[in-house]
């Protein structure tokens, strides 16, 4: 069985019936269910290589609740496709169909990365977004210019040596469309990779329909009638025990279906990285501080994280679903410890390096503590992370990661090795090589709440790695890695009110206290009524430095800290 389509590269459905050898019989293969088990609806459970972004896990309006995890995955790989599909130039959001799947097409971008970046819909400098037309049915989104702008507040006029360009929100041909202006995770950690080593940095955007929510409402400069509409929404929320639904009004904040948001992390690569065509490589826009100003510098960065979440009309609360690079978790001596689909190949003894011991938070507003105070671990090539949060409950110094804490389920991996084949198939018939994204896996992915009972305690249940969810590099601390409850004001974690009540989340009208980062973002909605959204409605003044100057300084600082280690 060997097709080859010349022209028409949108959808192209890997299939293991006979019967598919003709494009004329592909119709009819479409119907067949050949990758999930009987009973499932096969649209729902058929790896397609296609630009269409699913707009829920059922195709047919079922809900989302009543899904397996197995189905999720589905969902979650046809997310993936179809947003890192090359875009059609002149065209955010919009994928190119006349480009395959995975080519290389220098210069065009992918239809994520076309997304507009969280400060080019809540600009810091609290002037409208670049493009605003509120006459126009997109309101603007799109701007004529088809380039970035990224205003903060103040925009810097410095240069460095010739060198290092100053930020200045101005658009131009070589301006990136993956801007790094995050440093940390929340304030919680710097992430690294020992690998080069070198600091992750990240990013969020968000798509057309969250752009024209915030223009439409006026909202994008957090001004006085979005605080009333918080204040409103948190009403509705305690009264409801839900979120209010789209469209019931200006004075309740509530996104659109099918908004998506984008979170990603990137770091350097080391030269056999970048050769070895295993990871996604652009050029991304740092900003590196000397003299306490800030500066920005373009640089071409690998992706290895990748999170997408959708609100459905089936899952309002959002669908998150997580990947990563497939050799991002290494044993110091730079051995990967999962296979590509995500099966361990080395399982060390221990999580971590050193093994933390942690009491978690009570109701009586004792706060959650851990021990060692200090951490020394040498991390060789291994990921590892440094608190950065003045709370003295935490262990300082370096944090060796050698394994997940929330290991990736057997569904999940059962998925991730259809996707690759379904993957490796397309690349081979029009690409005559594999595509990068055979290098990414699925890692998780959260499409309806869990409840924990025992509040205070961890969650033990058969699906605890679905309701920690976590990704290794993005949420890179235990903090996050173990995520229930809310945050408390030592920036831990608890499962309680100041007032020793369960901190539940609000979902479809049941109270649930749920983790990883469904959790995580439901306090979105509990403490700042954003619709579980981190992003939307906060305008964003400064980008977080990246720390030093370009990442060859970075690298040889670290370098000369771990020295005759490496």
């Amino acid at each position: 069985m060997n097709i080859h389509v010349k022209k028409k590269y949108g959808t192209v459905l890997i299939l293991l019936s006979l019967a598919c050898i003709t494009l004329a019989s592909l119709e009819a293969c479409k119907q067949q269910n050949v990758d999930g088990p009987s009973g499932f609806p096969a649209s729902d459970t058929t790896i397609t290589i296609t630009t269409v972004v699913p707009s829920d896990i059922f195709s047919n309006g079922d809900s989302s609740s009543g899904a397996s995890l197995r189905q999720a995955a589905f969902f979650a790989w046809k997310e993936f496709i179809a947003l890192n599909w090359k875009a059609k130039v002149g065209y955010r959001d919009s994928a190119d169909n006349s480009i395959p799947f995975g080519a290389d097409a220098p210069g065009i971008p992918l239809v994520w990365e076309t997304f507009r970046h969280k400060v080019e819909i809540f600009p810091g400098n609290g002037l409208p977004p670049h493009g605003f037309d509120i006459s126009k049915p997109d309101y603007g989104y799109n701007d004529t210019t088809f380039q970035p702008k990224y205003f903060y507040n103040p925009d810097s006029t410095q240069t460095i040596d010739g060198q290092i360009q100053p930020y200045n929100g101005e658009g131009s041909s070589r301006t990136p469309w993956v801007n790094l202006d995050e440093s940390n995770e929340i304030g919680q950690a710097n992430m690294y990779a020992g690998v080069y080593p070198t600091q992750m940095l990240y990013m969020a955007k968000a798509n057309k329909q969250e752009y024209k929510y915030a223009v439409k409402t006026g909202w994008y400069n957090n001004n006085s009638n979005f605080k009333f509409a918080q204040k409103a929404t948190k009403d509705y929320i305690l009264a409801n025990k839900i979120t209010p639904k789209p469209g019931m009004g200006d004075s309740l904040i509530s996104l659109p279906y099918n908004t998506i948001e984008i979170k990603t992390a990137w770091r350097l690569l080391t030269e056999s990285e970048k050769n070895s065509g295993k990871f996604f490589m652009d050029t991304v826009r740092t900003y590196p501080k000397r003299e306490k100003k800030i500066y920005y510098n373009d640089e071409v960065y690998g992706m290895v994280a990748l999170h997408i979440i959708q609100k459905t009309k089936t899952a309002p609360y959002f669908i998150f679903a997580t990947f990563e690079q497939n050799d991002n978790i290494l044993d110091s001596s730079g051995n990967p410890v999962e296979d590509a689909d995500g099966n361990m190949l080395i399982n060390p003894d221990e999580s971590l390096t050193p093994a933390l011991k942690v009491t978690n938070a009570l109701a009586n507003g004792t706060p959650m503590h851990f021990s060692p105070k200090i951490a020394n671990a040498i991390p060789g090539q291994s990921l590892y992370y440094q608190n950065i949060s003045s709370n003295s409950r935490l262990t300082t110094g370096t944090i060796r990661i050698n394994k997940r804490l929330n290991p990736i389920p057997q569904d999940i991996i059962d998925v991730n090795k259809k996707a690759h084949a379904a993957i490796k198939d397309y690349g081979k018939k029009h690409l005559r090589k594999d595509p990068v994204w055979m290098n990414y896996k699925l890692i998780n992915v959260q499409y309806k709440p869990i409840h924990k009972t025992n509040a205070g305690g961890d969650y033990h249940g058969p699906d605890s790695a679905s309701y920690y969810q976590s990704n290794s590099v993005v949420e890179s601390d235990y903090i996050l890695q173990k995520f229930s409850g809310r945050f408390d004001t030592l920036g831990t974690i608890t499962d309680f009110t100041a007032t020793g009540d369960t901190a539940f989340n609000a979902y479809n009208g049941k109270r649930n206290l749920m983790g990883g980062c469904m959790g995580c973002h439901g306090n979105a909605t509990n403490t700042f009524q954003t619709d579980y959204s981190f992003i939307f409605g906060f305008p964003v003044t400064q980008p977080e430095s990246s720390g030093t100057i370009g990442g060859l300084e970075a690298t040889r600082k670290l370098v000369r800290f771990y020295g005759k280690n490496r």
